[in-house]
């Protein structure tokens, strides 16, 4: 009697936990869905509004750069913070959802990441990744890109705590396709 109660009450935990699993894999779908479409239509509607603001911007400061050189200066210096606000959204859009990641693959959205951080950092970075990590899923993808890329923030505050060289070898846990 005792026997079954306990195999009632495992297979009803059993159940909970496949339950709990199902709606974790829903929740992260959905939220990876949600982020893709804010991205898109970041990129889309503000992309396109920043482009035509910073034209005619532009057309303004190159129209009034004879007749009246202060005023198209400022206007200069507004094309010059519209440009920083399109680099800001496109920041922001790439890491919502890297765009690359979708058209390109893991393995080159991966060796961007790295090789864009060295730039951005002036560190001398180098990446060891294997190209047959491509033919995962896009879920897989990205959860993927998300955990090598914090594999990579944590190695780096690492090495800035430990005050080494600049020198950042990356080498993600992808081999042969597996994580």
């Amino acid at each position: 009697m005792q026997t079954s109660a306990s195999t009632q009450n495992n297979a009803a935990a059993g159940e909970r936990e496949k339950h709990l699993a199902a709606l974790v894999h829903h929740l992260l779908r959905t939220e990876e869905s949600e982020k893709a479409a804010l991205a898109r239509h970041l990129h889309d509607e503000l992309g396109a509004l920043l482009t035509v603001a910073a034209l005619d911007v532009a057309a303004a400061a190159h129209k009034l750069k004879q007749s009246e050189p202060e005023t198209a200066a400022r206007l200069q210096r507004a094309l010059d913070k519209i440009k920083q606000a399109a680099a800001f959204k496109r920041d922001v859009v790439e890491g919502l959802r890297p765009s690359m990641l979708d058209g390109l693959g893991l393995a080159a959205c991966l060796e961007h990441h790295v090789l864009e951080f060295g730039r951005r950092t002036g560190s001398q970075v180098r990446t060891d990744i294997r190209r047959d990590c491509d033919g995962l899923g896009p879920e897989a993808a990205i959860a993927l890109f998300q955990l090598e890329t914090g594999r990579l923030a944590h190695q780096v505050c690492a090495l800035l705590e430990d005050s080494r060289p600049s020198l950042a070898s990356w080498r993600p846990c992808i081999h042969n396709g597996q994580a």
